[in-house]
């Protein structure tokens, strides 16, 4: 199975977006995208914050989340 960060990653790249793009849209901090692509969950808030900002980068790329 896939890490849900590398899916999103991979997504976003099809896309031709950057982390900068997704951020400004989302206004989830650039340094958590980077976080949530690499799978590095430690360095993130609380989970019940990294389940949202999951849900809002999924909505954005057009993903069910």
């Amino acid at each position: 199975m896939e890490f849900p960060g590398k899916y999103l990653k991979a997504e976003r790249e099809s896309r031709n977006l950057s982390l900068k793009e997704v951020s400004e849209s989302t206004k989830i901090k650039e340094r958590f995208l980077k976080d949530i692509e690499d799978d590095q969950y430690e360095h993130l808030p609380h989970p019940v914050y990294v389940k949202g900002f999951l849900n809002i980068y999924a909505k954005y790329l057009g993903l069910d989340p």
